[in-house]
Parts: C-alpha cells; structure tokens; sequence
C-alpha cells in the first residue's frame, strides 16, 4: 500500500475511534499503541500495521479494526443528511480496498525448517534460568523493549544486545530507570535501533531462538520459544547484518 493510502487509514482511525476505544482495542489484541504527546499517533499505528503484515497479530487486528471502521462509517452515514456524508461515503471504497488487500495479500512464510518448540510453565523463573545458561554474549531481537526483559537477564555475566525497532522516544521511562540500574550492577547491555525489526529472536551459545511474543509482556500468559536449527546460520547473518546497520539508541 502505498503513503497516501496508510495515511487515509489513520485519518479513518482518528474519525471513527475515540481514544479510548482505540486503546481498548489496541489491548486486546496487544498491539503497541505509540503517542503523540497525549495522543495516540494514527498515523505511526497505521505504518506499524501495514509494514509488518506477515504478523498474525497485525492481520487479526486489521481484520477486527476494517470491520470496525466499515460499520462506524456506514451508521455515521445513515445519520447524517446527503449534504453532510460526503466525506463519509468517500471513506466506504478506501476501507474496503484495504480490506481486499489484507484478504488477497497472503502471509509469507518468514522461517521454515526443523525447529524444536518448547513451552515454559513458569515463565519468569523459567526465563530467567534459561539466560543463565548463556555462556556468549546474548542477542535480544525484539519490537518492543521493557523492564522485564532486563528482569529476565539478572544472572547474565555476558555482554547482551539489543536489537528493536523502537527510537528512544518509544522507550518508557520504567524501562530505561531499569536499564541506568541493570548498567550500575555491572551488566554490559548495547541498545541499537532499526526500522526493519519485525521477529522476536534470541541468540547464544551458538543457538537462536523465535520467540512467540515480546520478552516485554512474557510472564502475562504462555510462552513458547521454538528453536531454529535448519535455519539458523541465515538467520544469525541476517541478525549480525541489522546490528551493522542499525543506529546506536544512546541512553545516559
């Protein structure tokens, strides 16, 4: 899709959705909501979306936000008179293309192969032993970074890396007090940034990792980590060819 179409479905967003409608939703299918100021940014929510279609969570939120949009604007449509609905009945063929789109564009297969899949009972202890075990330094390949990531990480005696998609001003406060005192207790923790960061990764002693959701919200439900063996030495190349690229995210 291009520019001018992501910015008529932010526009629709913002027509149609209050702020806190958009939040609710954007929480249940747990979808990064990023503000401008106080507001949410449309605009950045619907570049988010559509540069990262191969995510199933994007396209069943798509799926559940058009269908949303289309009734808002056909209801606005039948209460307002002729002169008045312009704009909206503009609106109807623009939504609907978007929603031809997700259907006929299908998902592409990112990484195929033998894998292992593994489920962690509980999450936190469980995560926070499986870190332990690294004996090089960790990689974190991750849309979004939080506290518990670092929370996760304690028992790391390693140099770690973390490689997201987030610029600093996506950063919660919480997360980077966390990271002043994670570097105080001696842990080396490198933060770099670039666009182009769509999977969850985790890499050391020489395995990797696709993780089934953010580090960042692990503990609030299952979680499975589904290690990547066929594949593997693609993906750490493509993961090693990010860093080079990425920009450092400098955080005093």
């Amino acid at each position: 899709m291009n520019t001018e179409s992501v910015k008529t479905l932010a526009e629709a967003i913002n027509e149609y959705f209050s702020q806190y409608e958009l939040e609710e939703l954007c929480g249940q299918f747990e979808i990064q909501l990023v503000y401008s100021g106080t507001k949410p940014d449309h605009l950045k929510l619907a570049k988010n979306l559509m540069s990262d279609l191969d995510s199933g969570k994007n396209r069943r939120f798509l799926k559940a936000l058009l269908d949303d949009l289309l009734a808002r604007c056909r209801q606005t449509i039948e209460n307002l008179p002729m002169s008045d609905n312009l704009y909206h009945q503009q609106m109807i063929p623009q939504l609907q293309k978007f929603k031809n789109f997700l259907v006929q564009r299908k998902p592409s297969a990112r990484i195929a192969g033998r894998q292992t899949q593994v489920k962690l009972g509980n999450v936190r202890s469980s995560l926070e032993s499986f870190f332990a075990s690294a004996r090089t330094e960790v990689i974190v390949v991750d849309t979004e970074l939080g506290s518990p990531v670092l929370e996760f990480m304690v028992k790391v005696k390693n140099p770690i890396r973390l490689l997201t998609c987030q610029s600093l001003e996506d950063f919660e406060r919480d997360f980077i007090k966390s990271l002043k005192l994670f570097r105080q207790k001696g842990h080396s923790a490198e933060i770099r940034r670039h666009v182009d960061i769509h999977d969850r990764l985790i890499l050391f002693n020489k395995r990797c990792w696709l993780a089934g959701m953010s580090l960042t919200i692990a503990a609030e439900g299952d979680f499975e980590l589904i290690e990547i063996i066929d594949y593997k030495a693609g993906i750490v190349r493509k993961v090693q060819d990010r860093w080079n690229e990425a920009e450092a995210v400098i955080i005093g």
